[in-house]
């Protein structure tokens, strides 16, 4: 591993224990039953907020170690089935659904891992892209040597600027509001 592997995975090291003590506590937290509302709204918030902490430590990871030594064959629309099963509560709290289109039996050599973290952050922030019930499609298909995924949304799309910067390390265009105490 380089040295700003080794840096990012002990930084990362060092941030997540102090992060899941306090989670643990959270959570604990949040199943007491004598909370108020404004007490709930609080660990929610906690969890919420270390939740999204965890992300941007997984992002660093895997911007400073590509897992790229464990690549293996893996059946596409499988892989795409089961995270779709895996988001469908989610998707189906904001009356969203999913439709899957798979006109080849596709099979592609990469990281199981970093497949299904792609695959999960796209439908995800379709998923939370969407203001009203829709849906999300997937679509598969091989193109000469290639595997071709196209995931749409129902949602309003995206801007043309707010185009040219997708892809941008730890850029969001999720509204992050802070939280006063």
């Amino acid at each position: 591993m380089s040295s700003v592997g080794q840096l990012a995975a002990t930084i990362a090291h060092e941030i997540r224990n102090p992060i899941t003590v306090v989670k643990g506590f959270a959570q604990l937290l949040d199943q007491e039953k004598e909370l108020n509302e404004t007490e709930k709204f609080y660990v929610q918030t906690m969890l919420t907020e270390l939740e999204y902490t965890q992300v941007i430590i997984n992002d660093y990871l895997s911007l400073a170690k590509p897992q790229t030594d464990n690549v293996q064959v893996i059946p596409l629309n499988d892989e795409i089935q089961k995270i779709s099963d895996l988001l469908t509560s989610f998707a189906n709290n904001r009356n969203i659904g999913f439709l899957l289109d798979f006109r080849d039996d596709l099979h592609i050599n990469m990281n199981p891992i970093e497949l299904k973290q792609i695959l999960v952050n796209i439908m995800k922030n379709g998923i939370e892209s969407m203001n009203k019930p829709g849906f999300i499609k997937v679509e598969t298909e091989q193109e000469r040597t290639m595997a071709k995924i196209r995931i749409t949304d129902t949602g309003i799309g995206l801007s043309k600027e707010q185009l040219e910067i997708l892809g941008t390390p730890f850029y969001s265009l999720k509204d992050r509001e802070p939280v006063s105490a």
